[in-house]
């Protein structure tokens, strides 16, 4: 353990207590609460949705929203989602949880690598640092397709860096870094080979040693194909057109325009980074005062998770499109790096500059915590009408938590106080999963339809009415009633992209949207009750023109009714 600080000796009988400390807490914080709040739009419902229809019709083959085929991602997240809810049911944790067993299991692989390189105390202080990273922690229990990339990311990477710390370093033992390559183009498409390759080039820098010509890239490319082509071939067969949607559309379109509507200021990734870092950002910047000196084992572990990171970055930056859980696979390689500068800090500065350090860095993870605290407070009873004491739990919890925190850094030293920072944002963190169902009407765009829905199956337990969407189409809404619904897109949307329906032909469409006038007069004025999901937008000219009834109203969408009964 030389690479721990003199002040924090460790005996083997509290490294096994502390991992299995760690094991749990991580399961905890994963599943706690889980399927305790509604499907976000426009992503969670999307996917939950294409899971549950897969699931609902046996068709593992092409993914469907709404009845619509849906090619904008490759099916391994569906099929992931559809299997969990075969064992738990068709909820939001059957839902949710491929995507956090997917951050339990990038947390495995972030152990592992950290002990070939950093030994058990390394490895298990890795762990904490990405598990209480702001933007792991919250995507991990978000259903999208990033932090299942990100699993096959890291868990290509520590086969890369096992196989490079093997003596005889045969290609067989490569394998399992080709099959990971290929699972997540299955999730992703070729951003999960790219992040990878990015690694290996960084553990090839100033590693003479490391020849990446004998890493069988011939045989390795028929793995991948041999796990990722089927699927690609099968379904463009089946569907004309389908393979220039997919190199046009999403994998050029993604990069080199803004087709998806998700362009930002070239410099957009970098404060997501250092935010989705927090707490963790004052340390990770400290990484120029341990670089030298390092052991060789961690130096390559340096070089490489700086190429993965920092080409990754670049990467996304260049890219067209941007959205914030795109950094998700970058984090772990960060935690690695931190967790490399905590543990060599107190070995390169004289104790009263690390004790400048730790103060330093500890009063701006306090006031990360406090901040988050008193957003909650001011927003929470103003915004979405929680009540002020529930407001006030992350609040006070940040303020004692945090409070301790500086008192351990100054009495106890770096990694106790590291370890109460840690404890702190999982304390304020769980709070906030308890109290998110409190206020979860009232998140505007992002409002679950489950309340809406809920409504629709009151009013209409035997499912024998027609459901009509008029708008932006939620796809949560056909999730929870478990059917499909019609969609009226009005002519002021038709222009607009329908997220998730990109590729269609008339056969596609044909019966789930609605876009002529006198189709839609004809259903109101026909023999079946109509419920009309409506956004505010549209719902006064529904109510005035067609004598509609409101029924609910979740803050975003109206639910209306014609006359039928």
């Amino acid at each position: 353990m030389d690479h721990l600080a003199p002040n924090f000796p460790v005996v083997g009988h509290v490294l096994r207590r502390w991992r299995m400390c760690v094991l749990c807490v991580a399961v905890f914080v994963m599943l706690f609460q889980l399927g305790g709040r509604g499907l976000n739009e426009l992503d969670e419902g999307r996917y939950s949705e294409g899971g549950r229809e897969m699931l609902a019709s046996g068709d593992y083959l092409t993914p469907r929203l709404n009845g619509v085929r849906h090619f904008a991602k490759p099916p391994l997240t569906y099929w992931a989602i559809a299997s969990s809810m075969g064992v738990f049911g068709v909820n939001e944790f059957g839902a949710r949880f491929p995507a956090a067993l997917s951050a339990l299991a990038t947390l495995l692989a972030v152990y592992l690598i950290g002990r070939r390189a950093m030994g058990e105390a390394g490895a298990l202080w890795s762990v904490v640092v990405l598990l209480t990273s702001v933007l792991f922690l919250g995507v991990a229990r978000l259903i999208t397709t990033d932090m299942i990339l990100t699993c096959w990311v890291t868990w290509s990477v520590w086969a890369l860096w096992r196989w490079h710390d093997l003596p005889s370093r045969r290609w067989i033992d490569l394998v399992p870094f080709y099959v990971f390559l290929g699972l997540g183009i299955m999730t992703k498409g070729p951003v999960a080979v790219v992040l990878p390759l990015f690694a290996a080039a960084g553990l090839r820098w100033r590693n003479p040693d490391l020849r990446m010509l004998r890493m069988g890239w011939l045989r390795g490319i028929l793995v991948i194909l041999a796990i990722a082509l089927p699927w690609f071939v099968v379904v463009t067969m089946r569907n004309p057109g389908l393979l220039g949607y997919f190199l046009g559309r999403e994998v050029a379109g993604r990069v080199l325009s803004d087709v998806h509507g998700r362009g930002e200021v070239w410099w957009y990734f970098l404060p997501v980074l250092a935010g989705g870092l927090l707490p963790w950002t004052p340390w990770l910047a400290m990484v120029p005062l341990v670089r030298r000196g390092l052991p060789e084992r961690e130096a390559r572990l340096l070089r490489m998770c700086a190429v993965w990171a920092g080409a990754g970055l670049l990467l996304f930056t260049l890219s067209r499109s941007k959205l914030p859980t795109y950094m998700v696979p970058l984090l772990p390689p960060l935690a690695l790096i931190t967790v490399m500068t905590l543990l060599r800090l107190p070995l390169v500065l004289k104790p009263e500059g690390m004790a400048r350090v730790r103060r330093c860095c500890g009063v701006i993870s306090v006031l990360v915590l406090i901040g988050a605290g008193v957003f909650m407070l001011v927003t929470g009873p103003r915004k979405y009408d929680l009540p002020l004491p529930l407001a006030m739990i992350p609040l006070l919890l940040a303020v004692i938590t945090t409070g301790v925190v500086l008192v351990v850094f100054e009495k106890r030293g770096l990694l106790p106080g590291v370890g109460m920072l840690a404890v702190s944002v999982l304390a304020v963190s769980v709070s906030l999963f308890s109290l998110i169902p409190q206020f979860e009407m009232r998140l505007g765009s992002k409002t679950p339809a489950k309340f809406i829905a809920a409504r629709i199956m009151a009013e209409d337990p035997r499912q024998e009415s027609v459901v009509l969407m008029h708008g932006n189409l939620p796809l949560g809404l056909p999730f929870y009633l478990q059917r499909p619904v019609l969609w009226y897109r009005p002519p002021t949307e038709s222009a607009k992209s329908a997220s998730g329906f990109e590729y269609r032909d008339a056969s596609n469409l044909a019966e789930t949207i609605l876009d002529d006038p006198s189709k839609l007069q004809a259903l109101f004025e026909g023999q079946p009750r109509v419920f009309c999901v409506a956004d505010k937008q549209y719902a006064a000219d529904l109510i005035k023109q067609y004598g509609l009834h409101e029924l609910a109203n979740d803050g975003r969408r109206l639910l209306l009714v014609n006359s039928k009964q």
